[in-house]
C-alpha cells in the first residue's frame, strides 16, 4: 500500500466523520400520517425530506392500511394444504398482480397466546399490517392464484373482531372445533 492510498482512506474517514456530525435529516409533511419507510412508497400525500446541504427530495407515502382484512382457508385441493400447518389461520388481500396476497400463523412452536384460531389471525393481521403495504418480513406470506385459497370471512385488525360468513360444513375439515366453538360456530356441518 503506498502513501497516496493512506492519505485517500485518511481523507475519507475524516469526510465521514464530518457527515455523520451534520445535523440528521429533517421531514416536512404535506399530510397527518407519519413518515413512510422509502423502501416500498407507494402514490399518496408526498413528504418532502431535507438533508443538512441543498438536497432536497419528495417521496410519496404508504397507502393507509385497510381497516378489514378478508379470512381465507385453503382451497381443498391447493398446494396450500399440505405446505401450511393445519389450522393455520390465513388472511390477506388482492394485490395488483391479481392475486391474493396472503399471510398465515399455524403455531408451530405451540406458543399458548396463539391457541386459538382467532389468536392467530390476529397475528397473521398484525404482519400484514406491519409496515403497510410491505407486511412484516416473515416466510409466512405469499402471493397465491386466487383460486388456492377460500374466502369465509374478514377480520377487523383494529379490534380483532372475526366474522365468519362461511356455512360450518366449509370450515370443519380445517378448524378445529374447539375454535369453531370459540367463533361461535357449533352445530352440525351442512
Amino acid at each position: 500500500m503506498g502513501i497516496g492510498s493512506r492519505r485517500t482512506r485518511s481523507r475519507t474517514a475524516s469526510h465521514a466523520r464530518s457527515v455523520s456530525a451534520q445535523k440528521p435529516i429533517r421531514a416536512r409533511r404535506n399530510s397527518t400520517t407519519a413518515l413512510p419507510s422509502l423502501d416500498h412508497a407507494v402514490q399518496g400525500p408526498s413528504h418532502h425530506i431535507e438533508d443538512s446541504g441543498s438536497l432536497t427530495r419528495t417521496v410519496a407515502s404508504l397507502a393507509p392500511p385497510p381497516k378489514l382484512l378478508n379470512l381465507y382457508l385453503p382451497h381443498p385441493e391447493s398446494r396450500l394444504c399440505t405446505e401450511l400447518a393445519h389450522g393455520s389461520a390465513i388472511v390477506g388481500l388482492r394485490i395488483a398482480s391479481g392475486e391474493v396476497r396472503i399471510y398465515y400463523e399455524g403455531n408451530v412452536i405451540g406458543a399458548a397466546n396463539l391457541d386459538r384460531y382467532r389468536q392467530r389471525a390476529a397475528q397473521a393481521a398484525g404482519r400484514m399490517l406491519h409496515n403497510y403495504p410491505a407486511g412484516y418480513p416473515t416466510r409466512a406470506r405469499e402471493d397465491v392464484d386466487p383460486r388456492e385459497v377460500v374466502e369465509i370471512g374478514t377480520i377487523q385488525p383494529g379490534d380483532g373482531r372475526l366474522e365468519i360468513t362461511a356455512p360450518l360444513g366449509e370450515l370443519s375439515w380445517w378448524i378445529d372445533p374447539t375454535d369453531l366453538a370459540d367463533l361461535g360456530r357449533t352445530g352440525r356441518p351442512v
